[in-house]
C-alpha cells in the first residue's frame, strides 16, 4: 500500500464502523473519490443502524419468548426448595451464565439459597459469604436496600462487589425479587467476562425475577396450608390417642411426646398450674432443656409473672415471642 483513504460510517452521530480503502499507487485518491466514498459511508451509516437494531429487536423477541417458557415452568413447582433450584438451573442453562444464584430476605439479611453454573459445580462450592447485611454488604445487600437493579460491569472497581469463594467473576446484575410491593430476594447473575450485560438484559431478567416472586410466594402460601393441614390431622389423631387415658401421670408425658414427636418442636414442655402457691409446676418434657436453661426435671417450678410460661399461668392468655 502506497495511499489510503479512511472513511467513518456514521450512525446517530456516532462512528459505527470504518469504510477502508488502498491503493499500491501514490497519489491514488483525490477529492472526487472522498466526495463518493463519503456518500457511500452515510449510506452505510443508516444501513448499518437499521441492521442493527433489527437485530435488538430479533434478539429481544427471542428473549421474551424465553422468558415466557421460563416463566411456565418455574409456576409449575410448589416446593419451595424447587421453585429456588429450578429457577438458577433453567436461567443458567437457557443463557449460559457463568454463575447464577437466588437470596432470600431473612430478617436483616439477604441469605442465599441455591446456585447453579460454573462456580457451583466446583467440587469446594459454598456460598461463602452466604449472609449479606442488607444496605451494609455486597451488591445484593444494596439490591434489598433498595429494591433497584444493579448492573456492574467490572466488579473490580466497584466499591460494594464482594467476590465468592473460586469467583472468576468480571461482570455482575443483580435484580430484585418481590412480593406483595416487598422486596423478598434477590436473583444475582455473573459472568467471567467484562461488560457482559446491557440494559436489555436488566429489562428482560427482571420481568422473570418477578415471575419468580410470585412461584415462591405461591411456594410459600402452599407449604404453610399443607403444615397447617398435617397440624389438623395430627391434632384429630392425638386427641384419639390421649382421650383413653384417664390418669395425669399417664396423660402428660403422652401428650408431651406426641407433640413433640408429631411438630418436631425443639423443646415440648407440660406445666400444672398451683393456684394456691400461684406457680406452675412441669410434670412432663421433651427436648432440650427448658426456659432460662434451666433442666427439666420434675417438680421443677415457675412463679406467676416469672417468663414467658409464669405470665400465661398468672394471666390464662396465650403468648407468642419470635424473637
Amino acid at each position: 500500500t502506497r495511499s489510503e483513504l479512511a472513511v467513518p460510517i456514521m450512525a446517530s452521530g456516532h462512528p459505527v464502523g470504518v469504510l477502508d480503502t488502498q491503493s499500491t499507487r501514490v497519489n491514488a485518491f483525490d477529492e472526487s473519490d472522498l466526495s463518493v466514498l463519503q456518500s457511500l459511508a452515510q449510506q452505510l451509516g443508516i444501513a448499518v443502524e437499521n441492521a442493527q437494531l433489527f437485530q435488538a429487536e430479533q434478539r429481544r423477541s427471542e428473549q421474551f419468548r424465553i422468558i415466557g417458557e421460563l416463566s411456565s415452568q418455574i409456576s409449575s413447582y410448589l416446593e419451595m426448595s424447587e421453585v429456588l433450584s429450578q429457577t438458577v438451573e433453567l436461567i443458567q442453562r437457557t443463557f449460559n451464565y457463568h454463575h447464577v444464584g437466588i437470596g432470600l430476605v431473612e430478617g436483616n439479611e439477604v441469605v442465599y439459597k441455591f446456585g447453579a453454573g460454573k462456580l457451583a459445580d466446583h467440587p469446594d462450592f459454598t456460598f461463602e459469604p452466604g449472609h449479606l447485611r442488607i444496605g451494609h454488604e455486597g451488591i445484593s445487600g444494596q439490591v434489598a436496600a433498595t429494591g433497584e437493579a444493579v448492573l456492574v460491569s467490572n466488579v473490580d472497581i466497584n466499591p460494594h462487589s464482594t467476590a465468592m469463594n473460586h469467583s472468576d467473576t468480571r461482570s455482575e446484575l443483580t435484580l430484585p425479587i418481590r412480593a406483595r410491593g416487598q422486596v423478598t430476594g434477590i436473583l444475582d447473575l455473573q459472568s467471567d467476562m467484562l461488560n457482559a450485560f446491557d440494559e436489555s438484559d436488566v429489562v428482560m431478567l427482571q420481568s422473570l425475577a418477578n415471575e419468580a416472586g410470585i412461584a415462591i410466594e405461591n411456594a410459600r402460601v402452599f407449604e404453610a396450608e399443607r403444615r397447617r393441614n398435617d397440624q389438623i390431622q395430627a391434632i384429630n389423631t392425638m386427641a384419639t390417642n390421649i382421650s383413653s387415658v384417664l390418669t395425669l401421670d399417664e396423660l402428660l408425658p403422652h401428650a408431651t411426646r406426641l407433640v413433640y414427636d408429631t411438630f418436631d418442636y425443639d423443646v415440648v414442655s407440660m406445666f400444672l398450674v398451683d393456684g394456691v402457691a400461684e406457680e406452675a409446676v412441669i410434670q412432663a418434657s421433651e427436648g432440650a432443656p427448658t426456659e432460662g436453661g434451666n433442666p427439666a426435671e420434675m417438680g421443677f417450678k415457675i412463679s406467676f409473672g416469672q417468663g414467658i410460661i409464669g405470665n400465661v399461668a398468672r394471666t390464662g392468655e396465650t403468648q407468642l415471642v419470635n424473637n
